[in-house]
This record gives structure tokens, C-alpha cells and sequence, in this order.
């Protein structure tokens, strides 16, 4: 009876099925690290966005441009309850006019600069807005009666930072070369653009947008006049520009060949090639939802229309890690089937590899990773696959040949693992049908481990206990 407990409990400690579990319970444990490299991932991302806004607080970040448009103060008399007794006080609020019509031609000049090891795409760009303005009316704001202030008129122009300027702004205004001022003059609101939120009381919001202003603009009442704007920009990372005009139309040229279109619209026509690209935007009136003349106080038309900018980011083609990140995505069914197929090749050939040879096959395989994302950062993704990728390949290799004492079958493992390491770069290069390739991978994997297994015999009925006269033999 006792000898039958034996023999029962050494076949199921030597049973394949067992190491089999304890193998997938591995698979799990090393999740664990996997995740650690995980962190330090985002770790050195977060690190390489704080270049960016380095970079970009010096020369530029992502430029968004709200207008042209014009800002006229008025007066108007409201009739308040105070006391039970009519009050009347005179209120200054502030109405906007867009343009009729608007003409955007930009030219872009990029260039990647390096800070420590992080590269950060910078442009600067050469914009001339163009367009009308047709006469403001102040029936197209208020009915009542109310005292606009022409005279104080002014034509704005909404930036995302206006340090990044770099030329000497004029409005031509009509026969008119006007030069511009700093801020807006006024308290404008936009999202993405403001410099202050806190409200000042009154029904006027009282935000404040960076830009730049023409001041006195109707010295002889308000008329209908045609503008041009030549400015000059540093930024970085991307672009925006929103539909002002009733009829916006904006050209776009840039010698970056990696392009992403974005925004509230995408390009009508766009060209893009190895020395750059080129794109054309239309926006009609009605795909904006926001009228030509409004009153600033209680809407957020001026933040509706910044909402809707079409724009392009300068897109960095490699961006190594978000691959290193969608690899360690993959890191249990990488891990997986390497372990399966070093397990089918250890019971086939009647070897024995020990759980702990698995364990070391298993950080191998995590501190791939973490050699990827350490060579990508100086010489790129592809290279620094093929060299972590052949390493590790060539480690598991030789530790597997020597565990099982067999070239042959080291250089089986060889293979496999190469292999693996192709599948997973292509999962990585397969954006838009990682999840099929992934998951046909993964059947026709676990169908040739199912007939490559199918007369293993899983329960260890064959394991014998040696008698001892077997036990003193194998000791003498």
C-alpha cells in the first residue's frame, strides 16, 4: 500500500501534465517584470515629452491661429430691479465680426533637433492670411438700442503663443500698412489658447487669449475692406488653423514626408512624397456653426471655432516606444509559445530540461525587452530588433543545447525562437491587422502542439520508482 502512495505520488510529480501547468503558471509569474518593463517605458516616454516641452518652450509648441477677426466695444443700457425700484446702468460688452471671406497660404520649413538623445521635430512656417471684411452691422448683434464704439474697433489675431513670432506683423488694411500690436486688447476666449480662466464678475467672460491687435481700425465708420496678414511662426509637433472666414480656404507646403492630417476637417486634396507634402482645405460656411457676428457675452463661439481647426501634426514615423509597448503586449503569447516549444522538443526527444532552465529562458525573454527599448534610443527600432532579437535567439540557443546536451536540438530552439521574433515584428508592422495575425499565429501554434503531443503520455503512468537494488547499481 504504501509502495502503491510511492509510486502514485512519483508519477505525479514527474508527470508531463504537471510541468505543464507549472510552465503556464511561469508564463503568469512573468508578467510581473514584464510590467516592470512596462513602466520603464512610459517612464522614458514621459521623460522624452519633457524635451518636447523644453524644446518647445523655447522655440514653440503646437500652434493653433483663431481668426483674423474684429473686435468692437459697445454700451448698452440694462434695467435692473434693486429694492423693488428700476435701476438703469450702462454695460460695455464687446461683439465680433469674422471675415466674409479668408485665404490661408502656408509654407513650412521642418526640421528635427536633438536634445540628449530625444529628437524633437521644430518648424517654422510662412503664413499669409488673405481675405474681406464686408461692413459690420450692429443690427447683426442687438435690436435695442445700443452705442457701438467704432472708433475703437479692433483687428485681432488669436495665437496659441505669441512669442513665437518671428517677424515685424502689418495689417494691410485697404491702402493702409498698419503695424500690430502685442495681446489681444480685449478678453477673448478660446479653449487651448488662453493664458488665464479665473472670472472677473459681470456677465463678460473674462478670459484672456494670447494674439496680437491692430487698434483703431474704423477711424471713418465701419466699411467693407480687403486684408492681407504676412506672419511668421516657430513651433513645433503640429499646426492648427481654425475656419474663420464664412469661406475658408487654406493651402499647406511642407518639406516633412510624414504627415498626419487632423482636426475638425481633412484636407479636399493632398500630395504627399519622399521631399514633403502638399494639401489644400475648403470649409464652408454652414460646417461651422458659428455665425459672423456675435456678442462675446454668454457664448463660447470663438471656443466653438477653435474646436473645429484642421490642421497636420509632423508625425515622427518611428516612434520606437509605442512599438516597444505594443511588443510587450504580446509578451505572454511570446513567452508562451517559446515555452512550449523548447516543452514539445524536451518530451519528442526524450530529454529533460529542469523548471529552473525554464525560469532563466523566461528573463531572457523579459530582458529583450528592456534591450529593444535601450538600443532603439540610439540607433533606432530596426536595429536595435535585429541586435536584441539576434542576442537573445542566440543565448536561448546554446543554453538549451548544452541543458539537453544536443547541438542539433540547440540550434532546433535557434530556429524557433528567430522565428517567433519574425512573427512578432510583423505583428508590430501590422497595425491594422495585428489582432487577425495574431490570433491565426496563435491557433495554428496550439494545433501543432495538440498532434505533436497527442501520444505524450501526460499522466507519468510510465514512470517506474527504481528498486534498490536498481538504486545501488546506479551508485556503485
Amino acid at each position: 500500500m504504501n509502495t502503491t502512495m510511492v509510486e502514485a505520488t512519483g508519477r505525479f510529480l514527474h508527470s508531463p501534465g504537471l510541468k505543464f501547468f507549472i510552465l503556464g503558471l511561469l508564463c503568469l509569474v512573468l508578467l510581473i517584470p514584464a510590467s516592470l518593463v512596462w513602466l520603464l517605458v512610459s517612464e522614458r516616454e514621459d521623460r522624452a515629452r519633457d524635451v518636447a516641452r523644453k524644446v518647445a518652450q523655447s522655440w514653440g509648441g503646437s500652434q493653433r491661429i483663431v481668426g483674423p477677426f474684429i473686435i468692437v466695444p459697445y454700451e448698452l443700457q440694462v434695467t435692473e430691479i434693486s429694492d423693488g425700484e428700476e435701476v438703469s446702468t450702462t454695460v460695455r460688452r464687446e461683439a465680433v465680426f469674422l471675415p466674409d471671406s479668408l485665404t490661408v497660404d502656408m509654407r513650412a520649413a521642418t526640421e528635427v533637433r536633438s536634445r540628449g538623445i530625444f529628437d524633437v521635430t521644430v518648424f517654422t512656417t510662412d503664413m499669409t492670411l488673405a481675405g474681406r471684411f464686408n461692413a459690420p452691422s450692429q443690427r447683426s448683434i442687438t435690436d435695442e438700442q445700443a452705442r457701438f464704439l467704432w472708433s475703437q474697433a479692433r483687428f485681432a489675431v488669436g495665437l496659441s503663443s505669441a512669442r513665437a513670432i518671428r517677424n515685424a506683423v502689418a495689417l494691410n488694411w485697404g491702402d493702409e500698412n498698419i503695424p500690430f500690436e502685442p495681446s489681444l486688447g480685449s478678453v477673448v476666449s478660446a479653449p487651448g489658447v488662453f493664458t488665464d480662466s479665473r472670472p472677473h464678475g459681470g456677465s463678460q467672460p473674462r478670459v484672456t487669449m494670447d494674439g496680437i491687435h491692430v487698434p483703431n481700425l474704423f477711424n471713418h465708420g465701419p466699411q467693407s475692406v480687403e486684408f492681407s496678414v504676412n506672419l511668421i511662426l516657430n513651433g513645433s509637433d503640429s499646426i492648427y488653423l481654425a475656419p474663420a472666414g464664412r469661406d475658408t480656404r487654406a493651402v499647406m507646403d511642407s518639406n516633412w514626408p510624414h504627415p498626419s492630417f487632423t482636426g475638425g476637417a481633412l484636407p479636399e486634396r493632398s500630395l504627399i512624397n519622399d521631399d514633403g507634402f502638399g494639401a489644400e482645405w475648403s470649409i464652408p460656411h454652414l460646417a461651422r456653426a458659428v455665425p459672423l457676428a456675435f456678442d462675446l457675452a454668454g457664448n463660447d463661439y470663438l471656443g466653438r471655432l477653435a474646436q473645429d481647426a484642421f490642421g497636420v501634426r509632423f508625425f515622427q514615423p518611428v516612434d520606437y516606444y509605442a512599438l516597444v509597448d505594443r511588443a510587450l503586449k504580446y509578451a505572454v503569447l511570446f513567452i508562451g509559445v517559446v515555452f512550449l516549444a523548447v516543452f514539445v522538443i524536451e518530451l519528442r526527444a526524450g530529454k529533460h530540461v529542469h523548471v529552473v532552465q525554464y525560469v532563466f529562458v523566461g528573463l531572457a525573454l523579459v530582458l529583450f525587452y528592456v534591450l529593444l527599448l535601450s538600443l532603439a534610443e540610439h540607433f533606432g527600432f530596426l536595429t536595435a530588433y535585429l541586435a536584441g532579437g539576434g542576442a537573445t535567439a542566440a543565448l536561448i540557443g546554446s543554453y538549451c543545447a548544452r541543458s539537453m546536451q544536443s547541438a542539433w536540438l540547440g540550434a532546433l530552439v535557434l530556429a524557433i525562437v528567430g522565428a517567433v521574433f519574425g512573427v512578432l515584428y510583423t505583428f508590430l508592422r501590422l497595425e491594422d491587422y495585428a489582432l487577425l495575425a495574431g490570433s491565426i499565429f496563435a491557433f495554428i501554434v496550439l494545433a501543432v502542439a495538440m498532434f505533436l503531443t497527442q501520444k505524450i503520455d501526460w499522466s507519468g503512468r510510465a514512470y517506474r520508482r527504481r528498486a534498490p537494488s536498481d538504486e545501488a547499481m546506479t551508485q556503485a
